[in-house]
């Protein structure tokens, strides 16, 4: 249900506003008014301008999103200030970052259910294995094949162990 709710305040500031920070503010501060004591939402916020290929970010309690770049390089794109979940504090002053996005380039946006999937034993998949992963395979896969490898990779590691968490990926291709 929290669920539900931030993400209806979060479309509501998406059409008042057009700046990740000040969507991300104004929700946290709506958010920080209805939850319950203990309780939070993580979220990332994006813009992408196709015509400049810009990605603008604010991030409230999510993993720094991954990009593959062209040549296979790796970079987590991290916004700057106070990464504080959305509801904790009510004034948090969230701020956004910028980056560039050059053709061919893939951004994962991910929640941490995907690094944090563990083994019965208590072996987590972990940051190595999902960059691993993406370096290896990502620009021979399409967005939703991609999704699909980094799933059955998690299940075959894990062996379909039940997990505490939930798994969220959303791949962004840059044409080019």
């Amino acid at each position: 249900m929290l669920m539900a709710v931030a993400r209806s305040i979060t479309r509501s500031e998406a059409r008042d506003h057009e700046i990740p920070e000040i969507v991300m503010r104004e929700t946290n501060g709506w958010v920080a008014q209805d939850v319950p004591p203990h309780t939070f939402v993580a979220l990332a916020y994006a813009t992408l301008d196709t015509t400049g290929r810009t990605l603008s970010l604010a991030n409230a309690g999510q993993l720094d999103p991954l990009v593959l770049r062209a040549d296979g390089s790796l970079e987590y794109l991290t916004a700057p200030g106070p990464h504080l979940p959305l509801g904790i504090l009510p004034d948090t002053p969230y701020e956004q970052a910028s980056f560039a996005l050059y053709p061919h380039d893939l951004v994962l946006f991910y929640t941490d259910g995907v690094v944090e999937a563990q083994t019965a034993g208590g072996e987590m998949w972990g940051f190595e294995r999902f960059e691993e992963l993406v370096q290896e395979r990502g620009h021979q896969l399409s967005p939703d094949d991609l999704i699909t490898a980094v799933i059955a990779a998690i299940n075959l590691f894990i062996d379909h162990h039940p997990q505490h968490d939930d798994i969220t990926l959303v791949v962004l291709q840059v044409d080019a």
